[in-house]
């Protein structure tokens, strides 16, 4: 029993470690950074949550101008909003740097999290490996840093895959299945990309029901706890935004996102025109006015749908381009990063040469950081699905299936990129420390196997 304690109190030494690591490091970047340009907080999608979240201060509502044709009511859902209001809150309006400061915190309760998944599923070792990625990952960094809903979406949905991996692996599972359904219904609450993902999770589970419940009354009862949340979140959030503006959606993605970014990215690749061209041509098939937000909406997703529909070769070419952008692209060129793209330089006193030699350096990092991860990550799969159990086969099933649910369903956009894996970054790591660990351990034995044949 000694050995076994000492054992996990070196571990959770360790873990805490890496937190304090995690948590100092990102703060002392981002103190330097904000010192020289506080504005590296603010990127173009900041307004659409930051400014209901002002309303909010003001008038107690989120809704902006609701009942205007140009109204930004449907722009986004709330919980991102009012996490910042309750930092402008706690601590004042408009601050930019306590609200960093809480995602830094927040993408440390990710590690913590992804800790205890790989934990749940393997050894303590493989836990500790995916701490330590996950605390350099970068792109987990430069969110961390900018007024984005990315790490919070990522927190909710980490703690949704500890649902899932919980639900399966241990005898508690109703409460586990109403934390995942509560879970799915926070993450979808701050960005709606998850939406589908709850009906995914549900056919899952009916089609490998004989490894996840004893009987389809139980089975019954975990599918209800994780829908019974979403369903009641999600149809009262439709519904009031149906009172305020006639639209009954979460959001504006099926008109103007997909309008203005799906579409549109259909007119650039068909027709080889620019994005203002494509911008223009858009506003040219629309009429001058609507008499409502529900007739822009509908005109929209109507013209949305004309133009994918109608040019389906295009959309996939579009997607293909999307797909490399969002895979392969190392996510360190941005102003999140303080690179300043029309200066062509990091946004520090620095000397023309020293920009070059840091972006560089940048690349070079992330460019190395996606090799790794990507090549052990598949390994690791293959190693999970080839040994675990069947309970902890669908689990597996799960996390894989949620990195493509996400890639694909971000893919045939305009401003598809690095930004858009940020979700699924903690699964590719928590596999890819498997890999390595594995990896690791066999060439170890190779070693001591070599060692006693010369012997």
């Amino acid at each position: 029993m000694t050995n076994q304690n000492s054992f996990s109190t070196k571990y959770i030494f360790l873990l805490l470690v890496i937190l304090a690591i995690a948590i100092t490091s990102k703060i002392a970047v981002f103190n330097q950074v904000y010192s020289l340009t506080p504005d590296t907080v603010i990127q173009s999608d900041t307004r659409r949550y930051e400014e209901p979240a002002l309303q909010f201060l003001k008038e107690g509502t989120l809704a902006i101008a609701p009942s205007s044709q140009q109204t930004t009511t449907l722009s986004t859902t709330p919980i991102y909003s009012l996490f910042i209001v309750g930092i402008y809150k706690t601590f004042e309006e408009s601050d930019h740097y306590a609200v960093v400061i809480a995602q830094i915190l927040l993408s440390a309760l990710t590690i913590l999290i992804i800790f205890l998944i790989a934990r749940q599923l393997w050894e303590p070792k493989v836990a500790i490996l995916a701490a330590s990625f996950m605390a350099i990952e970068p792109l987990q960094t430069l969110y961390s840093q900018t007024i984005l809903s990315e790490t919070l979406f990522t927190f909710f949905m980490a703690f949704s895959l500890l649902a899932f991996t919980y639900l399966l692996s241990t005898k508690n599972r109703f409460r586990w299945a109403l934390i995942l359904g509560i879970m799915l219904t926070l993450a979808t609450m701050t960005r709606p990309i998850s939406y589908y993902l709850v009906l995914c999770i549900i056919l899952g589970l009916l089609i490998f029901k004989q490894r996840v419940a004893h009987s389809w009354t139980q089975l019954l009862i975990i599918s209800l706890l994780i829908l019974l949340p979403f369903i009641l979140v999600t149809s009262a959030w439709k519904a009031r935004n149906e009172n305020l503006t006639g639209v009954y959606a979460l959001n504006d993605a099926m008109s103007e996102t997909m309008l203005y970014y799906k579409a549109k990215g259909v007119l650039m690749t068909a027709d080889s025109l620019t994005e203002d061209e494509a911008q223009a041509e858009i506003i040219k098939r629309l009429p001058a006015n609507f008499k409502t937000p529900k007739e822009r909406a509908d005109t929209e997703t109507k013209l949305a749908k004309e133009i994918i529909l109608g040019d389906m070769g295009s959309y996939l070419k579009l997607s293909l381009k999307g797909l490399k952008a969002i895979i392969l692209g190392p996510g360190l060129v941005s102003q999140a990063m303080f690179y300043d793209y029309k200066n062509r330089g990091l946004k520090t006193n620095s000397t023309e040469k020293d920009y070059k030699l840091w972006y560089w350096i940048l690349i070079a990092y992330g460019l190395a950081f996606i090799a790794i991860t990507y090549l052990f990550s598949a390994y690791g799969f293959f190693l999970a699905f080839k040994s675990s159990s069947p309970q902890h086969n669908v689990i597996h099933i799960l996390m894989l299936g949620t990195i493509l649910y996400f890639i694909l369903i971000s893919t045939g956009h305009t401003a598809a990129d690095s930004r858009m894996r940020v979700p699924v970054i903690p699964i590719i790591i928590l596999y890819a420390a498997y890999g390595i660990s594995h990896a690791f351990n066999t060439l170890k034995r190779s070693k001591v196997s070599a060692k006693r044949i010369s012997n």
